[in-house]
Order: structure tokens, then C-alpha cells, then sequence
């Protein structure tokens, strides 16, 4: 009789087909999603192309770029004036610079626009220089502010002024004959030349910086020599008053200016100054200080003599 063939019958274990599938199929859901995320993206920036969908970012722009120093009612006003601007324009050929004077223009704080970039989809980041003041002006009982190139930045109260974080120096003397406006360049030849010399003593080395405020000075004067009939002394000239002390510091005409060639590099000024104080600490005994010349000279106070050096036998 003959044998009956056997029928084989072939089975996959349910373990290896899992471990089969589970890596095809994730791979084939991330490019679902990828392809979903790109879609989106590219709908989001269409919109920003073509709508109003596209913006700066303040809060970027006030964590990166407003130093801390600056008076809060002043940052959010800039933060103000960046979220304002229309920046769409930021995506047309040539328009960044367009929008950095713009934006350079809203406050008086902004020096310049560093740079502004776009940020995908639809953001933009700005990216300032901010002024710094180094001069304080009182008229009318205001206080003016007034950065180093005569930009008027600030008014307020004199009764209660802004406090920054760094020392700025006083002027005293100054008339200006015009307003004193906001984000307009003082004009006055005395405040301007007061305003570049208190932005050398402020790019001091820490040093010589350190120096300097040591003294305690109180204000710079440009009434002394408007108003000396000395025939040495320049119209020019700025004299520093110190508190606790009588003595005039005659500063010079501002260092590289157009008047006086043998002025010198504030640096060598403050050299001078470290070698006074070393002869008469804290300055006292003196008249006037000099420090002008290739070498320190003073006058003692209350001595009726012409100008020693420190070469001299004090």
C-alpha cells in the first residue's frame, strides 16, 4: 500500500515579526512627522512673507542686547519702539539698513543698530550699541545727561536724578544760548570739549581710573577760565573743582584738541596727578595744579609765587 505523503506547514514566530515591523514602522511615522512639521513651517513662513505675521522680538532683544545699567523706563520704551517697527521689510534686498536708521532714530539711547538679522520663521533680532553718559548739566532745575559726542540723553529732575551704577561727571559754567533737546547735539563748545574729556577719564585704565576718582571730583568748571584775566590761561582751558578742598585742577584744553599743540595724552595727565599726590596727599596745601606741561607743576596755597615744579625743592 502506498505511503501517504505528509503536507509541511511553515509558521513565523509572532516575536520575530515584531521585531521586524516595529523599526519600519517608526521610520515610516518620524517621516510622517517630519513631513507634517515641514509643512508647517513652510505655511508659517509663506504667512510671515506675506502678512503680518513677521516681528521683532523685544524680549530677545532686551535679554541680549540693553545693558543693566540702563534705567528700566528707558529700556521698555526702546523695547517699545523695536516691537513697533515694521519688520517685513527685513526680507527685501537692502531694507536692513533701512530699518537699522530707523530704529537708530526712535531713541537717543541707541548709538547705532549692530546688526539686524532675521530668525526663522518669523522673528527678528536686533542687536544695539547704546550711549553711555559721562556728563551731567544742570539748567532750570532739570538735569541734563550728555554722552560723549554732546547727545543729549536724558532730562530729569535735578531734585531727584537718575542713578547709574557708574560715576558721571558734573559741568558747571556752561550757558548754552539754544534748548537743550532730546537726542539733539549740544552745540555749546564748552559742554562739548567737557563731554570728551569725560569720556577719556572714563576709558581710563582701571588704574589710572581708580586714580582719578580718588580725588573726589566734584565738577568740571569751564567758568574758571571764561572768566580768568590771566593771560596764560586759555578761553579754552577746563579746570576740575575736587569736594573737601579749595584747589583747582587745571585740566588743559581737551586733549587732541585744536587748541594748545603741546597738549599731551590724558594718560600723562594722570601720571602728573599720581605724582602730585605723592608729594601732597589728598592735595592739600595746594592752590593749583598743573597738568599741562612735560612736567607736574602746582602753587601753594596761600604763597603769592609763580608755579613750582616738582623738580623744584618743595
Amino acid at each position: 500500500m502506498a505511503r501517504r505523503a505528509s503536507k509541511r506547514t511553515w509558521s513565523i514566530p509572532r516575536e520575530q515579526i515584531t521585531r521586524v515591523a516595529t523599526p519600519v514602522v517608526r521610520l515610516l511615522a518620524g517621516g510622517l512627522v517630519i513631513a507634517c512639521l515641514g509643512a508647517i513651517a513652510h505655511r508659517l513662513a509663506n504667512q510671515a512673507m506675506r502678512a503680518d505675521a513677521f516681528y521683532v522680538d523685544p524680549g530677545v532683544m532686551l535679554a541680549e542686547s540693553l545693558p543693566e545699567w540702563l534705567p528700566r523706563n528707558v529700556a521698555v520704551a526702546i523695547a517699545k519702539d523695536v516691537q513697533d517697527l515694521d519688520a517685513r521689510s527685513i526680507f527685501e534686498p537692502g531694507m536692513n539698513d533701512a530699518m537699522a536708521l530707523a530704529l537708530a532714530r526712535s531713541s537717543p539711547w541707541i548709538r547705532r543698530v549692530e546688526r539686524v538679522e532675521k530668525v526663522y520663521p518669523n522673528r527678528a533680532r536686533i542687536a544695539l550699541e547704546i550711549e553711555r553718559p559721562v556728563l551731567s548739566y544742570e539748567k532750570g532745575g532739570d538735569r541734563y545727561l550728555i554722552a560723549a559726542d554732546g547727545k543729549v540723553l536724558l532730562r530729569d529732575k535735578a531734585a531727584s536724578p537718575t542713578v547709574f551704577p557708574f560715576p558721571i561727571l558734573e559741568v558747571i559754567g556752561a550757558r548754552p544760548d539754544h534748548a537743550l533737546d532730546l537726542g539733539s547735539f549740544t552745540k555749546d563748545p564748552g559742554l562739548r570739549a567737557a563731554a570728551e574729556v569725560a569720556e577719556q577719564i572714563a576709558d581710563l585704565s582701571v588704574e589710572d581710573r581708580e586714580l582719578f576718582w580718588s580725588i573726589e571730583p566734584a565738577a568740571l568748571d569751564l567758568d574758571v577760565a571764561s572768566g580768568s584775566d590771566r593771560k596764560d590761561v586759555a578761553k579754552e582751558e577746563i579746570y576740575i573743582r575736587i569736594r573737601g578742598n579749595p584747589v583747582l585742577i587745571r585740566f588743559g584744553s581737551n586733549p587732541g584738541s585744536k587748541f594748545g599743540p603741546l597738549e599731551k595724552p590724558i594718560e600723562k595727565k594722570i601720571d602728573h596727578l599720581r605724582q602730585v599726590l605723592k608729594n601732597f596727599p589728598k592735595l592739600m596745601g595746594l592752590e593749583e595744579v598743573w597738568l599741562n606741561f612735560d612736567v607736574p607743576m602746582f602753587r601753594r596755597l596761600g604763597f603769592d609765587r609763580s608755579f613750582e615744579t616738582l623738580e623744584s625743592d618743595p
